[in-house]
């Protein structure tokens, strides 16, 4: 954990306005002191590491002490002896140790937390502005740790959607690869950017504005889309049904005239798999819907039928062979 991220926990820490996960990240933190191995962040060194964690350590014992005496035997209770810490810290480590480094908090640049689906999962997010994010399977995000000073997300890849509470001085923003940003006011909408596939901003509800880095590509209303691919007049509107936008998060896959990559990532989501396609496919479109009652085994199936190509499964991986497509 950098020193930034962490001076700026314990704060919250010491004040009591530290929500659940970040109680969790400094309680994680001090108890990670008493490891052993390598310091790392945020300290320069193991001897650095064991003077601060021992400072801690003998301030708490005084004070515990000093709250015992005639009563026996010393309990020394975690919860106690983690409010005493993040006192010390606060108080005596951030002003000395902390401000050695000149730390500052600005707006222009603040904190940002990450969200992370690992595997074939849906994770909910609730956000501290009453906006709420989910996160489709490999996908990842990074987002303020404070929302009412920037709304401004990194979607780093795959997929999510996002339902915006309304805050008229401050736009909700959802920036993506390629130089595409969403910016909306309070909206229902996803954007999809896995690696090698199109950029995809979709609305359900309101209206997002969308930019191809300071160009405006469009302003979408509900059930409007925009495909944004890296080649020359690589922007295509889409009309969309509310499956195609968020169908997933009722484990639901819609893709209509979409590219292979777009499939293969649907099918990872879905089932787990890897999915290796031959270069001529990934110019091919395809449109195909599935849930998790259908197997895998009859997906593939019905891909072959329709579309004539033929898929090979081996342990976890699947290898998708067939006639090349013209770009």
């Amino acid at each position: 954990m950098d020193r930034e991220l962490l001076a700026y926990l314990l704060d919250r820490y010491e004040k009591g306005t530290a929500t659940p996960e970040e109680r969790k990240q400094v309680e994680q933190w001090y108890a990670s002191l008493d490891e052993a191995g390598d310091a790392g962040e945020p300290f320069d060194g193991n001897l650095e590491k064991a003077a601060v964690r021992d400072g801690m350590w003998e301030h708490v014992s005084r004070k515990m002490a000093a709250r015992s005496q005639g009563r026996g035997k010393v309990i020394v209770q975690r919860r106690m002896r983690l409010l005493a810490a993040a006192t010390v810290a606060g108080v005596i480590c951030l002003a000395a140790y902390f401000l050695q480094k000149k730390v500052s908090y600005q707006a222009s640049a603040p904190l940002k937390y990450l969200a992370e689906a690992t595997g074939p999962e849906v994770k909910r997010i609730a956000l501290s502005d009453g906006s709420v994010m989910w996160l489709n399977s490999y996908s990842r995000v990074r987002y303020p740790a404070d929302l009412e000073l920037s709304r401004e997300l990194d979607l780093e890849t795959g997929e999510a959607y996002f339902e915006v509470a309304p805050h008229e001085q401050l736009p909700f923003i959802v920036r993506a690869a390629n130089g595409i940003t969403a910016r909306v006011l309070g909206t229902s909408f996803s954007v999809k950017a896995y690696q090698q596939t199109e950029v995809k901003v979709l609305v359900k509800t309101g209206k997002v504005q969308v930019h191809s880095g300071k160009q405006l590509s469009g302003v979408l209303g509900a059930l409007e889309g925009i495909e944004v691919g890296s080649g020359p007049g690589g922007i295509k509107q889409l009309r969309l049904s509310g499956d195609m936008i968020d169908g997933w998060r009722a484990g639901r896959t819609v893709l209509e005239n979409a590219g292979f990559e777009e499939l293969a990532h649907s099918l990872r989501n879905m089932y787990g798999v890897k999915v290796q396609l031959a270069t001529g496919l990934r110019h091919c479109r395809i449109s195909i819907s599935f849930s998790k009652q259908d197997s895998l085994q009859n997906v593939l199936n019905a891909l072959e039928r329709i579309y004539r190509i033929k898929c090979y499964k081996k342990d976890s991986t699947i290898t998708v062979t067939g006639r090349p497509c013209q770009p």
